[in-house]
């Protein structure tokens, strides 16, 4: 930032930044407050990480859902398995204690809902699975790290939020903050990188000898 606009108060900085267009390729919007973008790829940002980022809903990767959910049970006593869902059990836990850990409160609300460290395991190794399967949807940077958070902080309904308006009281869920997602996306990446990589060339394996068979079946004969 210039000397100049360093003496700008930032009432002025924002005004004088509204001017401007937004950083985003092909976007000319104007830009939003201090960012350098518009409302639109600002709240991408926040939310996903990424301009160009967005929300995976559970339903496009339900297959890869059942698919991990099944290769989980029949490996179940795996030290690997067992050692990841023990870590985060471990970590929810810890959030319940006060303890200074990533995604603190968030992390509290699964526990308040049941929700233990194998059903975060098997979100987490889903979602994954079907990043790797389509990397054009889910690329793997930042935008990755959000998607893994909000799978694991989603799988408890949000906080809610309560304001009155016209003597009606209306409520909505409460808005889990970039900090947080961004703290619980790394924190699982860093933790579960090796293991997931193991899982999902584990499944995939399978899955390519399922289809060479199917392949060989519809093969013509001569």
């Amino acid at each position: 930032m210039s000397r100049k606009n360093r003496s700008l108060g930032i009432y002025d900085r924002r005004r004088s930044n509204e001017y401007k267009s937004c950083s985003h390729p092909g976007c000319y919007q104007p830009r939003r407050g201090l960012s350098r973008f518009c409302s639109k790829h600002e709240g991408k940002q926040q939310r996903y990480g990424h301009p160009d980022g967005h929300y995976i809903y559970p339903k496009n990767y339900r297959c890869e859902a059942q698919e991990v959910k099944d290769f989980i049970e029949r490996h179940i006593d795996h030290k690997g398995v067992q050692a990841a869902i023990t870590w985060l059990d471990g970590w929810i836990s810890d959030s319940t204690l006060g303890k200074p850990v990533p995604g603190g409160n968030s992390l509290r609300r699964l526990n308040d809902h049941g929700v233990t460290g194998r059903r975060c395991l098997e979100a987490v190794i889903a979602l994954w699975l079907y990043a790797y399967r389509r990397p054009g949807t889910i690329p793997h940077d930042v935008r990755l790290d959000f998607a893994l958070a909000l799978s694991v902080l989603r799988l408890a309904p949000e906080e809610k939020k309560i304001h009155w308006m016209n003597g009606e009281m209306k409520q909505h869920g409460k808005h889990i903050g970039y900090r947080v997602r961004k703290d619980v996306g790394v924190h699982i990446r860093q933790t579960l990188y090796i293991l997931a990589k193991n899982m999902v060339e584990a499944m995939n394996k399978v899955a390519d000898q399922g289809d060479a068979m199917k392949i060989s079946m519809i093969t013509a004969f001569k």
